[in-house]
């Protein structure tokens, strides 16, 4: 009975400890951590296709694999990678995950955009102008023509450079890669960051 009490509350102690964590400030430290753990992760045939991107598009509602062997090629997955991330920090630290259940950049943003109790934004000017400053577990935007754009995790700024991990991308930085790869973007390529309140 005792060896049962001294575990149950081993257990709530390390329990506590954990949450504690993700409430002290460091949920964006905690985000960048997890999005490390990719970075070996690669497309099979470069078509959008890899058991984790299958994984990541489940948090977003969508069948990443039915869509891969009904098309030939699976979903653009910028977004589902980072709201994949987000969705295993949310269940580390047993709170709801704080990213609009979207796949598609533009309409995150929007959405964040639209909502200001929920979402902090962030321009890329007040980057640049020193008014703001990109910080761990924000997540940078970049938007393009044709409805398009893509995303990734900030893990730190330095001057007018934003050090990423991000999906869909490669080494020469495309907006439809193979991979997660670490990067660094120039703040004059963004439209901005978002930052869920309470990261």
């Amino acid at each position: 009975m005792t060896r049962v009490l001294i575990s149950g509350i081993a257990l709530l102690v390390c329990l506590y400890f954990a949450i504690a964590q993700c409430f002290a400030g460091d949920l964006g430290d905690r985000v960048v951590a997890n999005s490390q753990k990719y970075l070996r992760v690669r497309e099979r045939t470069g078509h959008n296709d890899n058991p984790w991107i299958d994984y990541w598009a489940k948090s977003v509602g969508l069948d990443n694999k039915a869509q891969f062997q009904r098309t030939g090629t699976g979903y653009s997955w910028c977004m589902i990678f980072v709201h994949g991330v987000y969705e295993e920090t949310a269940e580390q630290c047993r709170i709801k995950n704080p990213m609009p259940r979207a796949a598609g950049v533009q309409i995150v943003w929007s959405i964040a955009r639209a909502d200001e109790l929920r979402y902090k934004t962030i321009d890329a000017d007040d980057l640049l102008a020193g008014v703001e400053r990109g910080e761990a577990g924000d997540v940078l935007i970049m938007l393009h023509k044709n409805g398009l754009g893509h995303t990734e995790i900030v893990r730190s700024q330095y001057r007018a450079e934003l050090n990423t991990c991000g999906g869909n991308t490669n080494q020469a930085g495309s907006r439809e890669g193979d991979g997660v790869y670490n990067k660094t973007r120039q703040i004059t390529s963004i439209a901005g960051l978002i930052r869920p309140k309470g990261l």
